[in-house]
Formats: C-alpha cells, sequence, structure tokens
C-alpha cells in the first residue's frame, strides 16, 4: 500500500514561531523530517526519523506543525518496515492535533491495514477522501484495499481517480494494471505497467508486474530479466525471487529455480506452492 502523504512547510511564519536562532534550529529539524520522506535508503529515512523526533520534544511548538511532523514521522515508519504500530500511533497524535490533516488520515489507514484492521483502514481512507477529494493518495490507498479484498470494479474507479487528479501518479498506474492482470486483460496491464515505469524508472514493484505478465504469457526469458531487473533495485524483494523461481523451472534451470525459492523463502515470502517446492 503506497502513499506520498508527507508533507512540507518552510519557512518562520508557517511553522507558527519566530524567526529567532531557535526557530531556525526548529526549522531545519522540520524540514530534515519532510527530506525524510523523500528518501529511498534506510539510513537516510532513520535519519529523518530522528530529526522528526527531535521537533516532537521541542517545547512551544505549533499543534498544526506537530501534527505535520507526527504524520511525518508516521510515514517514514511505514518506509522503515514498521508492522503498524508505532505507525498507527504517529498518525493518530497527528490527527488528535488537527482533525482535518487529509495525509494523516491516509496514513493512519495505511497502517491499520498493515496491521490487519481492514474495516479501520477503509474508514480512514473515506474520512480522507471527504475532507479532500483532490488528495489522490486516499483514492489510491483505497483503491488497493479493493483490489486486496476482491472488489476489482470500485478498485478500477478508485485508481481511474487518482489518475484523473495526478495523471503522473505511478503508484495509481502501477495498480490499475494489476486489476487488468486479475481479470486476464494482459496487454492493457502492460500498458499500465510501462506507463508507470515511464514516471518512475526505478520502480520495482512494477517491474515485477510486468515480469508477471511475461510469466502468464509463457515469456519465460523475458520474465527473467525483468525480474533481475526488479532484484537489482529491491536487493531482498521475495516476491521477484518467486516469480524469477517460477519462470527458471519453466525453463528447465531447477537449480538457479530452487536458489530463487530459498532466497524468496528467506525473504519473508511464504505460500503452500513455495512451500511444497522446497520440501523437494
Amino acid at each position: 500500500m503506497i502513499s506520498r502523504s508527507a508533507i512540507l512547510f518552510v519557512g518562520g511564519l508557517v511553522l507558527g514561531l519566530s524567526v529567532d536562532a531557535r526557530a531556525e534550529t526548529i526549522e531545519q529539524l522540520a524540514i530534515a523530517c519532510y527530506q525524510g520522506t523523500l528518501a529511498t535508503d534506510k539510513a537516510a529515512l532513520s535519519k529523518g526519523l530522528k530529526s522528526c523526533t527531535k521537533v516532537t520534544t521541542a517545547k512551544d511548538v505549533d499543534r498544526e506543525v506537530l501534527a505535520k511532523i507526527y504524520n511525518n514521522r508516521c510515514w517514514i515508519r511505514l518506509e522503515l518496515g514498521d508492522d503498524g504500530s508505532q505507525a498507527a500511533r504517529d498518525c493518530a497524535i497527528a490527527i488528535r492535533f488537527d482533525k482535518s490533516l487529509a495525509a494523516a488520515h491516509v496514513n493512519h489507514g495505511r497502517a491499520q491495514f498493515r496491521l490487519g484492521d481492514v474495516n479501520s483502514a477503509q474508514r480512514d481512507f473515506n474520512k480522507a477522501i471527504k475532507l479532500d477529494p483532490g488528495q489522490p493518495d486516499a483514492w489510491n490507498n483505497r483503491g488497493t484495499l479493493y483490489l486486496e479484498g476482491g472488489a476489482l470494479q470500485r478498485a478500477l474507479d478508485d485508481f481511474d481517480k487518482a489518475i484523473e487528479i495526478d495523471s503522473e501518479y505511478a503508484a495509481a498506474y502501477n495498480h490499475r494494471g494489476a486489476v487488468y492482470e486479475a481479470v486476464g486483460a494482459y496487454d492493457k496491464a502492460m500498458a499500465e505497467f510501462n506507463m508507470a515505469l515511464r514516471l518512475k524508472p526505478n520502480y520495482p514493484e512494477a517491474m515485477v508486474n510486468r515480469g508477471l505478465i511475461h510469466l502468464r504469457k509463457g515469456r519465460y526469458q523475458a520474465a527473467v530479466r525483468e525480474l533481475t531487473r526488479a532484484i537489482r533495485n529491491r536487493k531482498f524483494y521475495g516476491l521477484a525471487f518467486l516469480f524469477r523461481g517460477f519462470a527458471n523451472e519453466a525453463l528447465g534451470k531447477t537449480r538457479p529455480a530452487r536458489t530463487d525459492y530459498l532466497r524468496a523463502h528467506s525473504a519473508g515470502t511464504t505460500s503452500d506452492w513455495l512451500a511444497d517446492r522446497l520440501t523437494k
């Protein structure tokens, strides 16, 4: 489940602080907190998390600023792989400080989804859409929830809306492609994944989905190439190893296939099919 709902705010007036030496320090930390939400590696994300935390412990920080800081820390926690519990607490605090902050409802929904509370996640996404119908993250994440639940038309409608709002939203194209893949419209799905990768070239989820389409159409060598590319972009990507194992097995490459299955298992990927392959 994907979100870009992090919030940037700069300038002493926006922070609700006078522009003195102390305010400048808080402002720098607030900007560093936001910059952490743009990071793609663990070290930079962790640095951003620390900056967010320093702002939360400062005195006399405006409530609206704290709402944004807690929202950004929630977002970073999710990117660092939090199980949803700490992230949900941060977003709940953000909402307590500013109930109208749509981004916090989006990220709280993401955390609740990760915790397995689908109903609460849907309420959060619905609330975010009510607060800000022009917020594409809310539509995209609610669509993902529908997709996971098999409500494909509802999912498609939400992804369409996210793209209508932001025509360069790579994740929404990727997810819309997943809907088409689920109904067997493989050419339409591939077009969506291609668009996602044009917008975001280093996008391993879209690479894996393209690899899956190659698998579905029996193009096993192409699948191996695409899935290898995904693995280069995300070292411990269990699903990419699993699908590459399928492709290698179809090509008669039993040893590379088993290696891929073992790597998928080590990365935390689980399935009855994988368990069966590993026992052979």
